[in-house]
């Protein structure tokens, strides 16, 4: 997220929408400003902040000002009870996301093979297309941690598979071919391995 906001820029991308208040209106002091926050930092970014401080002071003054609460009560919102997985659910719902599965962490690996790799392998890049796609498919991205590790598996499958179609694909670097009457051949082609799938987001 970016650190500096120009006034037009704050009006444009933050400022509440008239959906947002049954939501927003009723709660008070530090969570109704702390729901405010992430709810417009998941619909500018498609992902909720990390922490309180990944969030710039003027986008917190400018919510603060509009919820009319005081800009200091984003410090006393709770980023470790119960109450934040609340409202994330609540922010889920209300802009139609969902939380990601194994099976979503597989389907990205293989996208990512069969139209991202063949192009650019540039970590910054991938992890752009990964938050993209996850927006696309309306559902929360997984942490940059656990980005990264799917981002290894993918790069991994692919180069995996390229290298097992370039020995299928390749006569001269198959084994010689014998007839009956040699014994069993003991030059075999290099194994292909396989990467563990995805265990977890």
């Amino acid at each position: 997220m970016k650190r500096e906001w120009q006034a037009e820029e704050l009006m444009e991308q933050w400022t509440l929408l008239p959906g947002d208040w049954p939501l927003v209106g009723n709660k008070h002091g530090p969570t109704r400003l702390g729901f405010a926050v992430l709810l417009k930092c998941f619909q500018c970014e498609g992902r909720f902040p990390r922490h309180p401080h990944e969030v710039p002071p003027s986008v917190v003054a400018y919510l603060a000002q509009q919820v009319d609460i005081t800009p200091e009560a984003w410090a006393q919102y709770d980023w470790h009870g119960r109450s934040i997985e609340y409202h994330r659910a609540q922010i889920r719902q209300h802009l139609g996301f969902r939380e990601a599965t194994v099976a979503d962490g597989q389907a990205l690996i293989t996208w990512l093979c069969e139209h991202v790799l063949v192009t650019t392998r540039r970590p910054e890049h991938l992890k752009e297309v990964v938050y993209q796609r996850c927006r696309e498919l309306r559902i929360e991205p997984p942490t940059p941690e656990r980005i990264d590790r799917l981002i290894g598996s993918a790069v991994h499958t692919f180069e995996v598979g390229r290298d097992g179609a370039r020995y299928l694909n390749d006569p001269s670097l198959h084994p010689p071919r014998c007839d009956r009457t040699c014994g069993f051949h003991r030059i075999r082609p290099p194994p292909i391995r396989t990467f563990p799938p995805v265990s977890s987001w």
